[in-house]
């Protein structure tokens, strides 16, 4: 399920990246697109075998995919209550994941472990 969270999540970002229309008045930069902003198993419905559907689009913004995706990535597992973060492992698996479907450049890579590391510690999780 984390392996397909992490390749939903690309597709999403490569979807969302080719949305044509302006919401709530925002503008991109050169670096920004679209992105869902609250990607975690609370909004992600699966069926046992795949992922069925992606809820709670309320939160969609204009930031980087990578500042989305490391948000998705420590927050993963989280639910509605006993908030925690994902797993080394977990997250290990989710971006990997992701890379395989769009692979990140090495300043991308930089930028997911500089943006893990400020969510973590955003939630007193060092």
């Amino acid at each position: 399920q984390v392996t397909e969270a992490g390749q939903m999540l690309a597709t999403l970002h490569e979807a969302l990246a080719d949305y044509p229309h302006r919401i709530d008045g925002g503008r991109t930069t050169h670096q920004e697109q679209l992105v869902h902003n609250d990607s975690r198993s609370a909004n992600i419905l699966h069926d046992g075998t795949s992922i069925t559907a992606v809820l709670d689009f309320e939160d969609v913004t204009y930031r980087s995919r990578v500042a989305d995706l490391a948000k998705a990535t420590v927050l993963l597992g989280t639910r509605y209550h006993d908030w925690g973060p994902t797993s080394q492992i977990a997250r290990e698996a989710f971006v990997a994941a992701y890379h395989d479907q769009a692979p990140l450049t090495i300043a991308e890579q930089n930028e997911l472990e500089s943006g893990i590391t400020a969510i973590l510690k955003k939630f007193g999780w060092t």
